[in-house]
């Protein structure tokens, strides 16, 4: 299950991506949470893991949103 944080910037991460034909910096992803440089990072790193994204933190720009949200089958 996301958190409100990760949950927030995957659907920024999608929702830019498809407007702007890129990804989001992470200043700009720092810009539109309000948070950290060092959080953000953690962010992403929690969506990797959890397979919702592919980051690559040494190639800048290189995001890419695998599943835009997450699905509860209650």
């Amino acid at each position: 299950m996301l958190s409100d944080l990760e949950r927030k910037v995957l659907r920024i991460c999608y929702n830019y991506s498809v407007a702007n034909r890129r990804p989001p910096t992470i200043r700009e992803l720092c810009i539109k949470t309000g948070k950290p440089i060092g959080r953000i990072n953690f962010i992403l790193h929690q969506l990797t893991t959890k397979q919702f994204i592919e980051w690559k933190p040494e190639r800048h720009g290189e995001l890419r949103v695998i599943q835009a949200w997450e699905f509860s089958w209650n």
